[in-house]
């Protein structure tokens, strides 16, 4: 873990040099997350209050979430009697805070004639305020693949499915298969019931039929999972068939919920079910409100925060411009806008407060690396300056 770590910082540190030679060294505070995902920005489902990860230790009980007042619904007049579904609007989100959901279910006979249920699922929650945040929760057939990831303050938290934490550099929302469905819908869709309420919104419900959906219609499913020291992303293509129904809310006239449900014979190649059994399907995309009661996004349960000022074995102190590129393993590696100078003070100043004793001190050029001891551990702070920012990596020894 060591080496990784030093091999991680040098290459940064030849990164930062060689774009400081093409246009200046880059802006380490830089936090990507408010402008990758405009349109998005989430809250969790009703019934869903139990996956709200708690704060951790290090952290402040949160303050509740309080939305701006919600316009009277009521008085909003009902969607046009055919809906044109090639609307680019439908799916252009106006709302800050809410959870896009995706559940795909698949009901038939295993190979065993036993009724056999799979599931897959794909949850995100989007929040603005207090700080743009997201969290997102991953599922295929229940928890037995069940990953979550959030972003809090341009920090990236991933819970692996065995329950491990990583945390990382800031990176973009998981893609989002709603958002998607612009791609496949086509046609005229005709109006079969008014006034339908769907996860607090006042709908309309259109009816989807097979020609509404574009030949071949597909999209893609992206699911990442971390493993320990390894991370790897994989794709599943979803096939769009069937019919089902369209709720397009009164107010702002996006899509709130799509429903699509078709049957198919089972074939030697699906050997989760009995091949020549009937196998049910069902998906839906929809969009839920964040409840008013909702306690802001956190990092998910399981994940230690590093923190500033004092420290012990699993928080290390940090400078208060600190970007952190990578955490886990008791290992420590972010970056600051303080010159070498300060760093090294505020070190050999906020250890000693956290009970460390420093053990040496070697200076090289642009690096700096401290060494300190408690309680029978020891571990060295290295301080590398490159251009205009310090790398600060903390290893265990």
């Amino acid at each position: 873990m060591k080496t990784r770590f030093l091999a991680l910082i040098l290459l940064i540190a030849l990164m930062q040099m060689a774009c400081a030679l093409v246009g200046g060294a880059p802006d380490a505070t830089q936090a990507p997350v408010a402008t990758n995902a405009p349109t998005r920005a989430a809250t969790q489902p009703s019934g869903q209050a139990a996956t709200q990860p708690a704060p951790t230790a290090t952290q402040a009980e949160p303050t509740a979430i309080q939305p701006a007042p919600t316009p009277d619904q009521s008085k909003a007049p009902a969607g046009p009697a055919s809906l044109d579904l090639s609307d680019a609007t439908l799916f252009q989100i106006t709302l800050t805070d809410y959870t896009e959901r995706y559940l795909d279910q698949i009901e038939g006979l295993d190979p065993g004639n036993s009724p056999f249920t799979m599931r897959i699922s794909l949850e995100t929650r989007y929040q603005s305020q207090p700080s743009t945040a997201w969290y997102s929760i991953n599922g295929l057939m229940g928890d037995e693949f069940k990953t979550d990831s959030a972003i809090v303050d341009g920090q990236l938290y991933t819970i692996s499915v065995d329950g491990s934490c990583t945390t990382s550099a800031p990176g973009d929302p998981p893609p989002s298969p709603y958002t998607s469905l612009s791609a496949v819908l086509t046609g005229q869709a005709q109006q079969v019931e008014t006034g339908v309420e769907i996860n607090g919104f006042i709908t309309d419900r259109y009816a989807i039929q097979v020609e509404n959906l574009v030949p071949d219609a597909q999209i893609e499913l992206k699911e990442t999972i971390t493993d320990g020291d390894s991370t790897s992303t994989t794709t599943t293509t979803i096939h769009l068939q069937g019919t089902g129904n369209l709720y397009r809310a009164r107010l702002g006239g996006f899509v709130v919920r799509l429903e699509l449900a078709d049957s198919a014979t089972a074939t030697e190649n699906d050997f989760f079910f009995a091949p020549g059994s009937e196998m049910k399907s069902s998906r839906s995309f929809e969009l839920i409100q964040t409840l008013p009661d909702m306690a802001p996004i956190a990092p998910p349960s399981g994940c230690q925060v590093a923190t500033t000022g004092g420290g012990d074995d699993a928080a290390y102190p940090m400078m208060d411009d600190a970007t952190v590129v990578m955490q886990d393993s008791g290992n420590l590696f972010y970056q600051t806008n303080h010159s070498l100078q300060e760093v090294q003070q505020f070190y050999l100043a906020e250890m000693v407060v956290a009970g460390w004793k420093k053990t040496n001190e070697t200076t090289l050029g642009m690096i700096v690396v401290l060494t300190f001891a408690k309680n029978g551990q020891s571990i060295s702070i290295t301080l590398m300056e490159t251009g205009d920012t310090v790398s600060v990596q903390i290893t265990p020894e």
